[in-house]
């Protein structure tokens, strides 16, 4: 018969093993339980993008953030290729600035000093009085809006985003070889 010591060794022995027994057992549940989540969530956006792909691609930037929403955002739309059109997110009005501004999010300059303008088919670069209309094509290649046209070529435009929205442009308009310019979205 084993001594009082031996006994209650033995007793710690055997709630030390169950409770290892349990706390595995309750994480071997639990991820089961996360990854029928993930199932889920995988499942619904399948179904919500074949269903309703604007309520996906904002699903997805409010959640992935802008970098996510581009990619599937380029996909979706066709800017594979060359396109005429405009994605939305870029159309309008934007300030140039030749150092970068500390604004926050969603901020939009009441002045258009220097603006350029994306537009269906058209990029308009303002030079002081004098305004140059191009004829474009837009087409998405990473965090990346390329135009190409007559007059400019190939014109990367880098959009730089924190969290789900675009907070400015960066480009070097035609002409320009060493100053990058920094545009940013204006009102009037």
């Amino acid at each position: 018969m084993p001594s009082l010591p031996d006994r209650r060794r033995l007793t710690l022995r055997r709630e030390t093993l169950n409770i290892l027994l349990g706390v595995t057992v309750f994480g071997a549940l639990y991820i089961g339980y996360l990854a029928y989540q993930n199932h889920r969530a995988e499942a619904y956006y399948a179904h919500l993008r074949k269903t309703d792909p604007l309520r996906y691609l904002d699903d997805v930037r409010k959640s992935e953030g802008f970098a996510a929403y581009l990619d599937k955002y380029r996909l979706l739309e066709g800017y594979t290729a060359d396109r005429a059109q405009v994605p939305p997110f870029i159309l309008g009005r934007w300030t140039m600035r030749k150092t970068p501004q500390r604004v926050a999010p969603g901020t939009v300059f009441s002045d258009c000093t220097d603006p350029v303008a994306f537009q269906h088919g058209q990029f308009r670069l303002n030079e002081g009085a004098k305004a140059v209309s191009y004829s474009v094509k837009y087409r998405i290649t990473g965090q990346d809006l390329v135009m190409t046209g007559d007059g400019i070529g190939r014109l990367p435009v880098a959009m730089v985003s924190y969290g789900s929205a675009i907070d400015h442009l960066e480009l070097r308009p035609p002409g320009e070889t060493d100053q990058i310019y920094y545009a940013y979205r204006c009102g009037s």
